[in-house]
């Protein structure tokens, strides 16, 4: 299986993975994520949200609050499976994240992940995978910060990148929901990124059970704790085989500092 080439860097590499809900890592990047640990990457994970709004998929009804502390210790569980060590919450409500974007909060995203001193950030592109308010508020805010620091001092930044219908059924479903919902303005066929213009698609199938694991342990958006019945139960499968990014800002020499496995097919 092709391999993008080693650098000479002998510096500890450092990731940040930058999301806005517990379980947004898992399905979108967790086996890179994973990859990148087992290489000797330093990685760390900062949710902006600790997903109080979401609800349990078992229907058991728990205070927001109570909801948002499960749902961090799920995270961390999940970090844990991929061997991330540095993990962080903020405390922006969950289904609020755009009244927080804003200097201020962008300054305190640079502070709390020492964006001047990461190599390489993943994060959800601007169709927030399926249209998830929190998702585009969440990548606007990041890129704010981006501009905070001196250009030399920005990491590479890569988008995840899902192929256009696979969260079809996903925003279907939020669609119908009452009131402004959960989804921002944007149609079904502006949803998605053709594989022909990524710029990496990384081959996980080395770490397919670590991503697993990593899906299981968000227990409250599971069905009888079936990993496979995570969002509508019908496309974690494809989602075990390769992760997509594009690269959108940064510098791109830092990508020859990657051995991660390439599909080319």
């Amino acid at each position: 299986m092709p391999e993008l080439e080693l650098g000479i860097s002998t510096e500890k590499l450092r990731a940040l993975a930058f999301f806005s809900h517990p379980d947004d890592e898992s399905y979108s990047a967790a086996g890179t994520l994973a990859l990148l640990v087992e290489q000797g990457w330093e990685v760390q994970a900062l949710c902006l949200t600790r997903g109080e709004g979401g609800g349990r998929r078992d229907g058991v009804k728990l205070a927001p609050e109570e909801l948002g502390a499960v749902r961090a210790r799920e995270f961390r569980a999940s970090c844990f499976e991929l061997g991330i060590q540095k993990v962080d919450l903020m405390d922006i409500p969950d289904g609020f994240v755009e009244d927080h974007i804003s200097m201020e909060t962008a300054r305190t995203v640079v502070e709390r992940t020492e964006l001047g001193n990461v190599d390489l950030v993943l994060t959800l592109g601007w169709d927030g995978a399926y249209g998830h308010r929190d998702h585009i508020a969440t990548t606007r805010l990041f890129h704010m910060a981006l501009q905070i620091l001196e250009p030399s001092a920005r990491p590479c930044v890569l988008h995840c990148a899902f192929e256009p219908g696979l969260f079809a059924r996903t925003w279907k479903f939020l669609k119908r929901m009452p009131g402004p919902g959960l989804l921002a303005d944007i149609a079904l066929e502006d949803l998605g990124t053709e594989k022909a213009t990524c710029t990496l698609r990384v081959d996980i199938e080395s770490v397919a059970q670590k991503k697993r694991a990593s899906i299981a342990a968000h227990r409250t958006q599971l069905l009888d704790g079936d990993p496979m019945s995570f969002l509508d139960g019908r496309l974690v499968r494809s989602l075990m085989v390769e992760e997509s990014f594009v690269h959108v800002a940064g510098p791109s020499e830092i990508l020859k500092e990657l051995r991660l496995p390439l599909v080319q097919r």
